[in-house]
């Protein structure tokens, strides 16, 4: 959340919470700075009156996780009226509203929040923003710590396992095992090493491993440190089971024996240097050599200490180096301390003299960010940061300019003081208009003073978007137009985006209605759009602003889009033959519902339909409707009943098989198109008699019985079907 800072105050807050490890617990040292100063005020300003106000809690830190805090703060004077916020952070930076004590009403100079929410573990910072008034300007309480801690029972962990066996190289994995009682214990476990037995330091991957069934796992692969070392578990805790360190376990990383050397080390450029150069420090080892060095320099040749940034720097092609800026004044030594590997031993080079001077150095400042980015609205705040040269020291003053020529200083922004090679402005105080922003480096006792480049900002009127008209004024069926229309200030040119939403979160732009120009004489954009998803709609217009206007998002206005009429559904399909499937088809409907069809009437017995196959046992009709289902866009719909007729379809003989003796039994099959039940036979030919056997539906295997007396030559069998179809069969005897 950002704070309010008005132009009649500034604040500045530092924490720092070093943390020493004592036994088996934890010494947290909680550090709160602030600095309040009050600016120049324009004399049209009001409110004019300062404020302040405290927090307390209760019941106090530290308590258990889950228990509910009630937050006071106390403003002075204690006639100031308005709300307070509440907020919390886990790291002194980010802040957030704490659940249900947003504006809280202030009464007698009070205001008082309880919340039930569930405070994580560990020590978090709540502060109060004091609203303002008529009279008060707004203000923002010093932060307070507050600790919670793990539950009250009692935990054990120990380090259970440790595999491979001790010693081991270290290019080795080592797999840690810690199990926690009692054993329905949950939470995580970080597993921790010390090369003193005192100072110890999270291996690399092994931290926060969860507990599962009692137990947690991490393989550390290849981060212990060389030599004897201890290792310890530490258990988080969680809401029942207060936290715990297992006890040491020493375990013996061990490198290569073969001798190995830091053949040279070096320094460019040459000293002397002017302190804060880039100076690149190289070394080079035994050749085949694996691992990092360590650069470290000393004041007197015997303590030495690590160049920040050049602490373990991989070795490739038998060297390595490190590019710094953090080499202190004074004539030093400068060493390399080689790691060793599975085969070579650690080692250590000669000292290398190097010399680094202070003086008049050259300092560089530059504007390297500004929030909001690019444009702000008049009387708002805007964040400027600049950064300096590495080392330098002082402050920075923040300037502006109309023309690009007479730079003022930024009001409140003229002493902003220097902290990890940054400075930070906060303003409402910026001028109307494109301006150039630079940033002024005072200088200090090392580095000469600086001025930036100057960096062009807009700083624009606050604009207006809103929603003015939409037809159909509340709902509109799905793919129909609705016009939209939005209102911008008057006198604002530009384009507008129209967007919608399912869920009052995720807007996406209607498609043709992107960039809509606003009209200069109504000051209004209207959109045609037919694209608008079926349901609940969240409609929004954002402006784009230009060169007097700030972009601007107007308020989501609700939108009903209800389910379309489905286009008119006939079934097509009205000719089928009995006995055989009709795949029914049809013409029309809408969207993606599914297809259905229903027998309702007939003069045909067994009208039967399965899925879109409608079939008849005889002749006559099937009354037949179609149904095209809902689906999200829409509605139901049904064809009007649709006449299906069902006629006679005579097979047609495809093929005669097989010669017919006389005086013989002969089978005959005959092929068709689908024959419909076993047929009567007849036949005028004398010493002839002839039954089906078999019936496949398109095949009849006909049993012939000719006697001597029967005729040779070409005879004929007529076959008489139940549904009143008739075919003949011709074959020869002889």
């Amino acid at each position: 959340m950002r704070h309010p800072i008005t132009n009649t105050a500034q604040r500045l807050l530092v924490r720092a919470k070093p943390t020493t490890r004592i036994g088996t617990g934890m010494l947290s040292l909680v550090v709160v700075i602030g600095l309040s100063f009050l600016a120049s005020t324009p004399a049209s300003a009001t409110p004019n009156m300062s404020s302040s106000l405290v927090l307390a809690t209760s019941p106090g830190s530290p308590q258990v996780v889950g228990t509910a805090v009630t937050i006071t703060a106390t403003l002075t004077p204690s006639g100031a009226t308005g709300t307070v916020d509440f907020e919390s952070s886990p790291n002194g930076s980010t802040w957030t509203p704490i659940t249900n004590c947003s504006a809280v009403t202030i009464s007698a100079g009070v205001a008082t929040c309880s919340s039930n929410m569930l405070i994580p573990l560990g020590t978090v910072d709540l502060e109060g923003v004091y609203s303002g008034d008529g009279t008060y300007i707004t203000s923002t309480s010093p932060a307070f710590a507050f600790r919670v801690t793990p539950g009250s029972t009692t935990s054990t962990v120990a380090i259970t396992t440790v595999t491979p066996a001790s010693p081991q190289h270290q290019s080795t994995p080592v797999s840690l095992t810690a199990t926690i009682t009692p054993g329905a214990a949950t939470g995580t476990v970080n597993f921790e090493a010390s090369t003193n037995g005192s100072t110890y330091a999270s291996l690399t991957g092994c931290s926060a491993q969860s507990v599962s069934s009692g137990s947690a796992t991490c393989t550390s692969n290849t981060s212990l440190p060389l030599g004897t070392v201890d290792v310890e578990a530490v258990y988080s805790g969680d809401a029942t089971y207060a936290s715990s360190t297992s006890s040491a376990v020493g375990y013996q990383i061990t490198t290569g024996t073969t001798p190995s050397a830091v053949t040279s080390i070096g320094a460019t450029p040459a000293s002397p240097v002017l302190v804060g150069t880039s100076v690149t420090v190289s070394a080079s080892v035994t050749p085949g050599a694996t691992g990092t060095v360590n650069f470290e320099f000393s004041k007197d040749g015997v303590n030495f200490s690590g160049i920040t940034g050049c602490s373990s720097q991989a070795i490739s092609s038998n060297s390595a180096s490190c590019t710094t800026t953090a080499i202190p004044v004074g004539t030093l030594y400068l060493d390399a301390v080689y790691s060793g590997d599975g085969t070579y031993a650690t080692s250590t080079g000669t000292a290398y003299s190097y010399h680094v001077v202070s003086g008049s150095t050259t300092s560089t400042v530059a504007i390297s960010s500004v929030s909001p980015a690019g444009i702000s609205v008049f009387g708002t705040s805007a964040t400027i940061t600049a950064s300096v040269t590495a080392g330098a020291t002082g402050t920075v003053q923040f300037e502006s300019s109309l023309n690009g020529v007479t730079y003022t200083a930024i009001t409140g922004c003229t002493l902003t003081p220097i902290s990890s090679n940054t400075a930070i402005c906060q303003t409402t105080n910026l001028p109307l208009g494109t301006v150039d922003l630079e940033a002024v480096y005072s200088g200090d006792a090392n580095y000469a003073p600086s001025t930036s480049s100057a960096l062009a900002y807009s700083v624009k009127y606050a604009s207006t978007s809103v929603i003015s008209a939409i037809s159909p004024a509340t709902s509109s069926p799905y793919a129909s137009s609705v016009s939209i229309t939005a209102t911008l200030i008057t006198g604002a040119t530009g384009t507008v985006l129209f967007e919608a939403s399912t869920n009052n979160a995720t807007f996406v732009a209607l498609s043709g209605c992107s960039t809509v120009a606003v009209s200069v004489s109504t000051h209004t954009a209207t959109c045609t759009a037919t694209t608008l998803p079926t349901g609940l709609d969240y409609l929004e217009a954002i402006y784009s602003g230009d060169q007097n206007y700030a972009p601007v998002t107007s308020a989501a206005v609700v939108y009903q889009v209800t389910q379309a009429t489905q286009s008119a559904l006939s079934i097509t399909s009205t000719t089928g033959a009995t006995g055989k499937a009709l795949t029914l088809t049809t013409s029309g409907g809408s969207g993606t519902g599914a297809l259905t069809f229903a027998v309702t009437n007939g003069t045909a017995s067994g009208c039967t339909i399965s899925g879109s196959s409608l079939s008849a046992t005889n002749l006559g009709t099937c009354i037949v409707t179609a149904t095209k289902a809902a689906d999200t866009n829409y509605k139901v719909v049904s064809s009007t009943p649709t006449t299906v007729s069902f006629i006679v379809e005579s097979p047609k003989v495809a093929q005669v098989v097989g010669v017919v003796r006389t005086g013989s039994v002969s089978l005959v099959s005959v092929t068709g198109d689908y024959f419909y039940g076993q047929p009567t036979i007849i036949s005028n030919e004398a010493g002839l008699t002839a039954r089906v056997t078999k019936d496949t539906g398109t095949v009849l295997d006909v049993r012939l019985v000719l006697s001597a007396r029967a005729k040779q030559g070409i005879h004929v069998l007529t076959f008489v079907f139940k549904n009143g179809q008739r075919t003949s069969l011709r074959f020869n005897v002889r």
